[in-house]
């Protein structure tokens, strides 16, 4: 095997951009992670289930070509407390990933930063999807208008507004802090991560009926609005 077959990644940065990757198997493009070189060192990590991206710049990497890399952790025995279970890992501090592409199928593997540790099995590369199958995921930052609306904006009722899935955001931050910063109205707002200065995240906008409204005026000014009965569904 050749060295410049190896992809080689920053591990807690691959694992947090891993974070934003779908779960349709028969969407290769969206359940794998995309290692785009930069021609002046390192690596773009994007990846995106059509909802959420996520985008992280490895200046660390080594990336012989594009390549969309669908990693699927081992599963680890009950009494195992090594961290190579499918699922987010106690620490990937200062480990790195390796794709070992071979004629046989690639094999992810974890190091140390320290050059003595042996190398740790953590996962297998199923397929190495082609980069053309990847969504123009430039094309989204460069024009937020192209991710506005699950719904047209002008035929939503004045009681509607823009809201996220919760689910979606806290798959997207996982255990890291984060802000929204939306600069398109009905656009998708812009996500930063609490000390990950290389890592950027977009989510796109629901527009939903704003449900309990009536409530919420009532507790703020104590008058129930017209129409309206206290405690009633806003459905």
């Amino acid at each position: 095997m050749s060295l410049d077959q190896i992809f080689d990644v920053d591990a807690p940065l691959f694992m947090a951009v891993r974070r934003a990757v779908g779960d349709e198997l028969g969407r290769i493009a969206l359940t794998g992670v995309l290692i785009e070189p930069i021609p002046e060192g390192g690596a773009w990590l994007v990846a995106t289930d059509g909802i959420t991206m996520l985008v992280g710049k490895d200046q660390t990497a080594v990336a012989p070509y594009p390549a969309v890399v669908d990693l699927r952790l081992l599963k680890a025995s009950p009494d195992c407390d090594d961290d190579t279970r499918d699922g987010p890992a106690r620490d990937w501090e200062g480990l790195r990933l390796r794709f070992a592409v071979t004629e046989e199928g690639s094999v992810a593997t974890a190091k140390s930063a320290t050059t003595y540790r042996w190398q740790e099995p953590v996962g297998v590369v199923s397929d190495l999807c082609p980069v053309e199958r990847f969504v123009p995921w430039r094309q989204v930052w460069a024009d937020p208008q192209s991710l506005v609306g699950r719904a047209d904006p002008i035929l939503a009722r004045k009681s509607d507004s823009f809201g996220y899935r919760c689910d979606m955001i806290a798959k997207m931050a996982g255990d890291l802090g984060f802000r929204l910063i939306t600069e398109v109205e009905g656009g998708p707002s812009v996500a930063l991560f609490d000390n990950m200065p290389n890592l950027v995240g977009l989510i796109a906008p629901i527009v939903f009926r704003s449900a309990g409204l009536a409530l919420a005026t009532e507790l703020r000014t104590g008058a129930v609005a017209p129409g309206e009965q206290a405690g009633a569904s806003d459905a």
